[in-house]
Order: structure tokens, then sequence, then C-alpha cells
């Protein structure tokens, strides 16, 4: 919906959804790992310190590699 326009930003996206808006900041940047990222978390592949709490911010940056 905000690459289409329908929202300007998450913001308004979470309005119109009911949702909170820290929350769905926090989906919207996992929707923009990069694809090998994501294929390694959804086959289980991922490193064992790439966990929730490092996708969404909660520990120090992600490590490059």
């Amino acid at each position: 919906m905000i690459d289409t326009g329908e929202v300007a930003n998450a913001s308004e996206l979470a309005r119109h959804f009911k949702l909170e808006a820290g929350w769905v900041c926090e989906v919207l940047r996992m929707s923009r790992l990069a694809p090998d990222i994501i294929r390694a978390v959804l086959d289980g592949r991922q490193p064992r310190h790439l966990n929730l709490h490092a996708l969404r911010g909660r520990q120090a940056e992600i490590p490059l590699e």
C-alpha cells in the first residue's frame, strides 16, 4: 500500500489496519532484508546470532557477513 501510494507512510498503514505503528515499522524493516537472508531464515540456515532480536534491532547492528 505504501508502494502504490494508497498510504503515505508506516503510520498511515498502521492506522489503516488498526495496528501499533512501531510494530508495523519493524515488519517493514524486515521486508527490506536481502532475498538471500530471507531465504536463509525461512530455510533455517541463518547464523545462530541472526535471531528475531537482531532483526528487530534490539541488539547491536546486524553483522555484514
